[in-house]
């Protein structure tokens, strides 16, 4: 009996930004949010949670980031990048600098989730 073929993972960079890494200069600094693999969701609705189990839980994916920091650190360091923030954040996400390279060799890394281009948010002018 054939076997199904093995479903491919979700690209971790989108198009429009492996598209502006392709313009991009080798040598040029590109600010981007790595999403790192720390979640424990399955696909379940999430529970409405209280004050102390949000607590523990943005404890225990900080801990579990400092880990994929380290072969992250190590990726840019080979890259000529670096991170731009102590540790990630409760959601285990951590802003970087790097060339197109080393994006796209951060991106492949089993640690890592996604890794979006870090992008300005402005407000719209009020009336």
């Amino acid at each position: 009996m054939a076997q199904a073929p093995e479903p491919h993972p979700a690209p971790k960079l989108g198009p429009a930004f492996e598209a502006r890494l392709r313009q991009a200069g080798p040598g040029q600094r590109i600010y981007a949010v790595v999403l790192l693999a720390t979640s424990e969701a399955r696909g379940r609705p999430a529970k409405r949670r209280s004050p102390e189990q949000r607590k523990a839980r943005a404890a225990r994916t900080k801990r579990l980031a400092r880990r994929a920091l380290r072969e992250i650190d190590a990726i840019l360091k080979r890259h000529n990048g670096r991170r731009l923030a102590a540790e990630a954040n409760a959601l285990g996400a951590v802003p970087i600098e790097a060339t197109p390279a080393g994006i796209r060799a951060v991106a492949e890394c089993d640690e890592v989730k996604a890794v979006l281009e870090d992008q300005p948010v402005t407000l719209p002018p009020t009336w």
